[in-house]
């Protein structure tokens, strides 16, 4: 993880030592879209140790969540991005049951992978809860192309199917240490279009 992480790092400082000598020498006219790029590629270095830490951070451990509330919360705070996106973001609650799972691991799971379903989702972005009796299964699937790499590397570290820049490569093995720190799991299911997901929380079970 270091290494990939020192390896992540040497491009964008690469990039900025290189638009700053740019900056010294370049025109009045020119000095503003440099800037610019720079700024990109700093908070390009931001989203990558920010996502190392989340990935680092010990987990609180499993307790009682309601998980068709927080699938609620997170259609609220989805919801203004997939507007503004001209998406349609359909959240279907079933848990029944309370799901046993640290209550913040399993928001930053849903909103990571809602924020990857709407980058990815051509028209549509769809959330649905099902209690199969021994779990709850979350399903979180997306109408756009697809991912383009096989489901063991959809979870490795740094490899991202988006744009230079624009992802770390970080947000799914987290996601899914962060399932299984809780005794769940995440996996990548297959699907005729677009890419889906199922986030498997257990049940909790009351003690005594």
């Amino acid at each position: 993880m270091v290494a990939g992480l020192g390896h992540e790092l040497r491009q964008p400082l690469f990039a900025v030592k290189s638009i700053a000598q740019l900056v010294l020498q370049a025109p009045e006219a020119e000095r503003e879209a440099l800037l610019t790029s720079l700024l990109e590629q700093v908070g390009h270095m931001e989203q990558l140790i920010e996502a190392i830490g989340n990935y680092s951070r010990k987990p609180q451990g499993p307790s009682i969540v309601d998980v068709d509330g927080v699938l609620s919360q997170v259609r609220r705070w989805l919801a203004p991005r997939a507007g503004r996106l001209g998406l349609s973001l359909r959240v279907v609650g079933g848990a029944a049951r309370a799901g046993s799972m640290d209550p913040v691991a399993l928001t930053q799971i849903l909103v990571n992978l809602g924020n990857n379903a709407l980058d990815a989702a051509r028209s549509r972005v769809e959330f649905e809860a099902e209690n199969t009796g021994s779990e709850i299964r979350v399903r979180i699937h997306d109408d756009g192309p697809g991912l383009s790499v096989s489901s063991a590397q959809a979870f490795e570290p740094f490899v991202t199917t988006k744009p230079p820049g624009k992802g770390t490569g970080l947000g799914l093995p987290i996601s899914r240490q962060l399932a299984r720190d809780n005794g769940g799991d995440l996996v990548l299911i297959p699907s005729d279009v677009g890419a889906s997901f199922e986030l498997v929380v257990p049940l909790w079970v009351p003690k005594g």
